[in-house]
């Protein structure tokens, strides 16, 4: 197999509290990019699920906002229970 090599910039703390995660499980930080750049050609996708500020992916947050602009969101989750299953099932 020829490699090559691969050089790029991050901010210092990116880069110390990211290593400190991929060391804790059981990774080097080569080990780690080889992995996600691995996943990205397998499946054909980046192995991340991109969540709002609100902590929904755009899917769930769409149905959020469309049950929010019906009003149907405020007639249905009166209690702590009825959020919570709102959200699992999100």
């Amino acid at each position: 197999m020829i490699s090559t090599t691969f050089h790029f910039r991050l901010p210092r703390k990116l880069k110390k509290d990211a290593q400190a995660v991929i060391e804790k499980n059981g990774l080097d930080m080569p080990s780690a990019v080889r992995l996600f750049l691995a996943h990205v050609v397998a499946r054909g996708t980046i192995p991340l699920q991109w969540i709002s500020v609100n902590g929904f992916t755009e899917e769930a947050e769409k149905k959020v906002l469309a049950q929010i602009e019906k009003g149907d969101i405020v007639k249905t989750l009166t209690t702590d229970d009825a959020i919570s299953a709102f959200v699992d099932a999100l």
